[in-house]
């Protein structure tokens, strides 16, 4: 099809998709619109008492993304690693 289509053709198949999407975008928000009922249905009321909105769960791929501050402290760190060496060696040492 994409072969046989024509420059006018094209341009409005993207002018409709402007109108009414029908790529992935459509997808997230009709996927964000389920979310953002089953989280408002469950909600605490007392501890979240503003109703969640479709735009918590709608996924920004080009948004910038903030990294996260670690809660680890470095003792847990070093015992998160131990564990995995002691998993990963033959003997079950990390020496």
């Amino acid at each position: 099809m994409l072969r046989s289509i024509t420059w006018t053709d094209f341009l409005g198949w993207l002018a409709y998709s402007e109108l009414e999407p029908f790529d992935e975008r459509r997808a997230d928000y009709r996927t964000a619109s389920v979310v953002t009922m089953l989280a408002n249905v469950n909600r605490d009321t007392k501890k979240r008492p503003t109703a969640y909105k479709l735009d918590d769960f709608v996924i920004e791929f080009d948004a910038p993304v903030k990294p996260r501050e670690r809660k680890q402290s470095l003792e847990i760190q070093k015992g998160i690693l131990v564990a995995i060496a002691q998993a990963y060696s033959a003997k079950g040492t990390t020496e």
